[in-house]
């Protein structure tokens, strides 16, 4: 490895490393179990929106109008937009990193706010499934416990996966929570469940305290063979999760999980201001996607078809359909498509093929 004054060397292990890590290593000749490399000390200065406007001109970017560019880089900033710029270079020629000939900026301005519109549309409707995950677990474990402290006892859970941390966390904000509801049970109860965390209420007074997360770990925790189901040797599995599944569109509770991942992925990417439209994302399972195009996006990796943003819109459309919820996420697609033509040029790079609207699952 070619060494460099004043660099730091840093031990190297394969099964610690990051992802980018490994692209560093893999690009100087593979792996070993442990081994080094070298960083180059961050030195690069900072610019104005001005300078950054003339190295991308430099770099090929079509730049029609610089006062336009630099007011929006004035509200944007560019590490964050450069994301975005970033499909449209040129990966035939070496660096320096160089656009594709005729690459204008107003495409990739274009791309930013289809992406931020997209967030705001998508987020309206996770935040109905998020509601409805917290009250369809409840409905179904407290029916099956006979009251509502389930998630307090051991039985329900697999032995290594009680989500302890989550209950700590649940009790520390019950606790602190100045919510009328709160206070008024602190006054009023405390239950019998757990020694540890009497202070407690029944799932369903808690539940508007959890994060889609903690309803994640909650849901990945259920052991679908505890005997408390009823389930014993040579009985099936419990149904009780996923009959749940089933009222939210899933097959089984095994799906449900693949698509709670994913809504999890989206909506942490919308509540965090997060490039979406191109992301690779875990792809959710058993989940119909009519006229499924070849997906190979520039700068996203390698993927297949179902690792994209437009089957994770899928699963919302096929939660949102089963469970009535109120959402224009088709009507809303279109109009974005229609306001961003580069949007709709570039679209199978976010999964979604021609004639998208005219599928199934879009049907009323």
């Amino acid at each position: 490895m070619r060494r460099y004054p004043n660099l730091v060397n840093i031990a190297f292990n394969n099964a610690t490393c990051s992802n980018r890590e490994r692209e560093i290593v893999q690009s100087t000749g593979g792996f070993s179990t442990s081994m080094v490399f070298t960083l180059i000390p961050y030195t690069k200065p900072s610019r104005t929106a001005r300078q950054l406007i003339g190295k991308l001109q430099a770099q090929g970017l079509v730049v029609n109008d610089i006062p336009a560019t630099e007011a929006f880089l004035g509200r944007v900033n560019y590490y964050r937009f450069r994301g975005y710029l970033y499909p449209y270079f040129d990966r035939a020629k070496a660096r320096p990193w160089q656009f594709a000939a005729g690459t204008n900026v107003e495409q990739a301005r274009q791309m930013y706010c289809f992406d931020e519109e997209l967030r705001h549309l998508l987020f309206g409707v996770l935040s109905q499934i998020e509601v409805l995950f917290r009250t369809k677990l409840d409905a179904t474990m407290s029916l099956a416990s006979g009251d509502g402290f389930w998630y307090l006892e051991q039985k329900w859970f697999h032995r290594q996966r009680y989500p302890q941390r989550i209950i700590d966390s649940l009790h520390a904000d019950f606790t602190r929570s100045k919510e009328e509801f709160a206070q008024h049970y602190h006054r009023s109860y405390y239950n019998q469940i757990s020694s540890s965390h009497k202070g407690l209420p029944p799932f369903w007074v808690v539940a508007d305290l959890t994060t889609l997360g903690q309803i994640r770990e909650i849901f990945r925790a259920l052991d679908q063979h505890a005997k408390a189901f009823g389930h014993t040797a040579g009985t099936p599995v419990s149904t009780s999760l996923d009959k749940m599944a089933q009222t939210l569109g899933a097959a089984s509770f095994d799906i449900l999980l693949s698509w709670i991942d994913a809504l999890r992925a989206v909506r942490n990417l919308c509540a965090h201001h997060t490039r979406l439209w191109n992301r690779n994302l875990a792809a959710p399972r058993s989940i119909d996607v009519p006229n499924i195009v070849s997906v190979s996006p520039v700068g996203s990796g390698h993927r297949n078809a179902h690792n994209t943003t437009y089957t994770a819109i899928l699963v919302i459309r096929q939660i949102s359909k089963i469970s009535g919820l109120v959402e224009n996420i088709k009507d809303g697609l279109n109009q974005l498509l229609k306001k961003y033509p580069e949007a709709d040029r570039v679209k199978t790079s976010m999964g979604m093929p021609d004639h998208w609207e005219t599928c199934r699952i879009w049907r009323p």
